[in-house]
């Protein structure tokens, strides 16, 4: 995702937050600093399926705060919840995280959860007008050693 430069692009991934949740197909929360209750980054379900159960696992961090266990801490609680049934979407069998081929911090985190990498998804993402690889990882309810 691009950098926002206006008001209006935060509200508008607001309101598309918002209206996943009403929808019963997304969640996203917040991370804050216990401290200072200062917003530092989200985490969240960008999609899941109650009838698959499974999810499609989303993050981001302001890199400030980087390599700091932040997102890993989050991660860890949402997947946690998922698997025991304590969200909306019931519980989840399975949660799936991509990456872009490279990224080794969040390769690093999703291994550190318990993810597996399963492959690449060739040119499976679009965005600033060209395709993308994905590095596909997955985490299933019996392999998940936090519960």
């Amino acid at each position: 995702m691009e950098a926002f430069t206006e008001v209006s692009q935060a509200t508008n991934l607001i309101d598309f937050f918002n209206s996943r949740f009403e929808e019963k197909s997304g969640i996203r929360w917040a991370i804050r600093l216990k401290e200072t209750n200062q917003l530092i980054g989200t985490c969240g379900f960008n999609t899941w399926s109650p009838k698959m159960k499974n999810a499609v696992l989303g993050y981001d961090l302001l890199p400030s705060y980087w390599g700091q266990g932040y997102t890993t801490e989050a991660v860890h609680r949402i997947v946690k919840s998922a698997f025991l049934g304590d969200l909306p979407c019931g519980p989840l069998n399975r949660i799936q995280g991509d990456t872009i081929p490279g990224n080794r911090a969040s390769e690093s985190l999703l291994l550190k959860v318990g993810f597996k990498e399963e492959g690449t998804r060739r040119q499976s993402g679009y965005w600033k007008n060209q395709f993308h690889d994905l590095k596909c990882f997955g985490l299933i309810r019996s392999d998940y050693s936090g519960i």
